[in-house]
C-alpha cells in the first residue's frame, strides 16, 4: 500500500496492517494516521492484491475438495459391500485434481507477480 505524509509529502510504503496506525513520517518527523489520505494502487500492487486472493481461493477449495474425498472414501470403506462407492470416488479424486491444478496455477501467478523485472 502506498500513501504519502499529509505533512510534506514524503511518498511511503507499507503493509495494510498500517491502515489506520499512527506513524512517524521518517522525512519531517511528524506523527500522521495511515490512511486518511490513500494513493490508489498500480497495476503491480493490483495484480500482486489479485494474485494473493486467487492463491486463498485455490487453497481453500483445494482443502475443501480434499476432505470431500476423504469422506467419500470413508463411506466407501464402510459400505464396500454395496458397490456404490465408485462414482463418489470418482468425482471427489477429479475435483481434487482440479483443485490441485488451480492452486499450482494460483502459485505460478503469485510468484510471477511478486517477480520484479
Amino acid at each position: 500500500m502506498n500513501f504519502d505524509c499529509p505533512h510534506c509529502g514524503q511518498p511511503a510504503s507499507g503493509e495494510l496492517g498500517l491502515l489506520g496506525e499512527e506513524v512517524e513520517c521518517p522525512m519531517c518527523g511528524k506523527k500522521f494516521v495511515v490512511g486518511e489520505k490513500l494513493k490508489p494502487l498500480d497495476s503491480k500492487e493490483k495484480v500482486r492484491a489479485l494474485a494473493q486472493s486467487f492463491q486463498f481461493f485455490c487453497l481453500l477449495a483445494f482443502v475443501a475438495t480434499g476432505i470431500l474425498l476423504f469422506i467419500a472414501l470413508f463411506a466407501a470403506i464402510k459400505d464396500e459391500h454395496t458397490g456404490d462407492y465408485l462414482p463418489p470416488l470418482i468425482g471427489a479424486g477429479g475435483c481434487l485434481v482440479l483443485a490441485f491444478v488451480l492452486f499450482l496455477t494460483a502459485q505460478l501467478i503469485h510468484i510471477r507477480a511478486n517477480t520484479e523485472k
